[in-house]
């Protein structure tokens, strides 16, 4: 399984990569940890002040940070419980709260302006290193043999096709944990169908005709937003450009693939909307202060300009309509989703 968090939009970030930001198996099959992908992920269990119509589908709310890391330690609880009756240790993991940097709350006015996206920020978390209870697992699945290590994360992460996609009925922990909560995951049938419309929502005419103008906005504002040569399409993409910012500093090679099955085992990286997969491979932690300094400007005015462009452009408002347009047609078609959407 590739270590990609694959998050194209807030509403997978938020709810999927506190549980499932462990360990990823390598190419040999063995264990291997990205201590960036697990402060990222913390960073993505930041309170949210709104709230799209995919996000409340999948069972998400304004949260709080407090509340926020309460959903999180649920969730590791339930993943633990499953992991032991599959046979395996797992101790739940303890996100981490940026509130200990003594900045302001993700997801408030004052974050943007002094942090931009947060990938900065979580870089600079992760090269100063975590509290090794960020990651309990680490040591149990390194002393496992390959083939166990394997199955463990099969049993944990689920099983993976020779596609790159997930065999249907053989979630692991981390995911039946989150189907708790997530009635996309939780209504048979719904996911594959949800995965069917929304996978076109990016061919909607007017949301196509925003994002087409916030692109131009931003271009004529901080130039080019391309990733290896390949230009993102919507302001969702904007964390994973900078990201690919940060990795491009540490000296990381960053490559734009055409699905997932093309990137190397081992990567980090996300998937954009416009269906390109982004990997960074290799690299250090050795980023010059001032480098970092001049990246962390950077991204701030990167933000800055996406807040303007944003507004003028109206993207927000097309992505929030396409969205509900494809929850009602998924209400439709479940009758039983309306209760779980509103209760």
């Amino acid at each position: 399984m590739n270590c990609f968090r694959f998050a194209a939009s807030a509403a997978v970030a938020v709810l999927v990569l506190p549980v499932v930001a462990a360990s990823c198996s390598s190419s040999d099959g063995s264990a291997s940890s990205s201590t960036s992908t697990t402060v990222s992920a913390a960073l993505a269990t930041a309170s949210i002040d709104t709230v799209s119509p995919f996000q409340k589908l999948q069972g998400q709310e304004a949260m709080s940070q407090d509340e926020n890391l309460t959903q999180f330690r649920q969730q590791q609880a339930a993943v633990a419980t499953c992991m032991r009756d599959k046979g395996w240790e797992y101790t739940p993991e303890e996100p981490y709260d940026p509130r200990t940097d003594h900045g302001p709350e993700i997801g408030t006015s004052a974050y943007g302006p002094i942090h931009g996206y947060g990938a900065v920020q979580a870089y600079e978390i992760a090269r100063r290193g975590q509290p090794s209870a960020a990651e309990p697992n680490s040591d149990y699945v390194n002393s496992l043999s390959d083939d166990q290590a394997s199955h463990y994360n099969d049993d944990l992460y689920g099983v993976y096709g020779p596609d790159g996609n997930k065999v249907a009925g053989q979630e692991g922990c981390a995911q039946q944990a989150i189907a708790g909560t997530n009635p996309v995951e939780s209504i048979p049938g719904l996911r594959d169908r949800y995965v069917e419309l929304t996978a076109g929502i990016g061919s909607d005419p007017e949301l196509t005709t925003a994002r087409k103008a916030w692109y131009d906005c931003m271009v004529a504002s901080t130039g080019p937003l391309e990733i290896d040569g390949r230009a993102i399409s919507a302001p969702e993409d904007m964390h994973a450009f900078v990201e690919s910012l940060v990795a491009l500093a540490r000296g990381a090679e960053v490559t734009a693939y055409a699905d997932a099955k093309s990137a190397p085992q081992g990567s980090e990286g996300d998937a954009l909307t416009n269906g390109v997969i982004w990997g960074a491979n290799g690299g250090n932690d050795s980023v010059d202060d001032a480098d970092l300094a001049t990246l962390r400007e950077r991204e701030v005015s990167l933000w800055t300009a996406d807040m303007s462009c944003r507004a003028e452009t109206h993207v927000d408002a097309a992505l929030a309509a396409a969205e509900q347009e494809r929850v009602d047609q998924l209400i439709a078609e479940f009758p039983e989703l309306a209760t779980a959407v509103t209760s």
